[in-house]
């Protein structure tokens, strides 16, 4: 079942900017007390220099708009974060691209997009499991663009596959006696978000990930298996 996580050692950061302007306020009227005192009973004949209290006013003045500054700044970034987990959250439930050639079996399956860079007369593809070890080995598309390739499993050769294992995708192609450039990208599924760190990431059968290695997002696949 989809689910959403926060780290709730992070909520007891927030009184933090409060607490010191609490205490500068608690400060600052302390200070004024002490002035009024010492204007109230100082020698008519001998001022209190001014200068000093003066300095100590733009002192105050200047820590508290720090503090006021550093307040502005939590709630944006605060802002962000609900953004950024509102964005994140439209992700539960649908397959992501990850720019990587391993991807991790889901009921049996190992999903993934492959594409070539022109037009081949011919390519293979081979899926390596964990071990290194070649469990399924066919000819791929030769045509330019995006191909969706699922690996079943159970048809490993040999019957080695693990229904919850790592695997590799690789893909051969040529024209003529030309190698002709390839790209491989896992598919997983979305199946939860994680809040607690800095950046939300998107919980996969390949642990967490980050949205900025997200490649794109599309509807759950239903491509054929191979």
């Amino acid at each position: 079942m989809p689910e959403i996580t926060t780290n709730p050692t992070v909520s007891p950061q927030a009184p933090i900017v409060p607490a010191a302007r609490q205490s500068l306020t608690q400060d600052f009227d302390t200070f004024l007390t002490l002035l009024t005192t010492q204007l109230q009973n100082q020698d008519p004949l001998s001022p209190l220099d001014t200068n000093e209290f003066t300095g100590q006013l733009v002192q105050f003045s200047g820590v508290e708009q720090q503090i006021r500054t550093n307040e502005t700044l939590e709630s944006l970034v605060s802002v962000s974060r609900l953004s950024q987990a509102s964005a994140a959250s439209v992700y539960l439930g649908r397959d992501a691209l990850i720019d990587s050639p391993i991807t991790r079996a889901e009921n049996g399956v190992a999903r993934f997009e492959y594409s070539l860079a022109g037009a081949a007369d011919s390519s293979v593809l081979r899926v390596r499991d964990s071990l290194g070890r070649v469990v399924f080995e066919g000819a791929g598309a030769t045509g330019s663009g995006n191909t969706g390739f699922s690996f079943d499993t159970s048809r490993a050769i040999g019957g080695t596959g693990d229904p919850n294992g790592l695997y590799t995708l690789e893909v051969a192609a040529l024209r003529g006696n030309e190698a002709v450039g390839t790209d491989v990208n896992a598919r997983v599924r979305v199946t939860g978000i994680d809040l607690s760190a800095t950046e939300p990431t998107v919980i996969t059968a390949l642990g967490p990930v980050p949205l900025a290695e997200i490649l794109r997002v599309d509807e759950p696949d239903t491509a054929r298996r191979n």
